[in-house]
């Protein structure tokens, strides 16, 4: 997985594979959480930008008797 560029030293120990297996399972969940995380701030940005026709005055009670 190194495409001839050696990103991590030569393993010195019988354990070294399992930790970077360890390190590169947890670096692709930080960068899947941060690719979710990321869209869904652009999703709800996009969808309550202030220049939307949602209706957003009044008070949350006059909201509640209106139902």
């Amino acid at each position: 997985m190194t495409f001839g560029i050696p990103f991590t030293p030569p393993q010195a120990s019988s354990i070294a594979g399992s930790v970077d297996a360890l390190f590169y399972v947890l670096l692709a969940f930080t960068v899947a959480l941060g690719v979710f995380l990321t869209s869904l701030v652009v999703f709800y940005a996009i969808k309550y930008r202030a220049g939307s026709k949602v209706e957003r005055t009044g008070s949350v009670r006059a909201a509640r008797r209106s139902r």
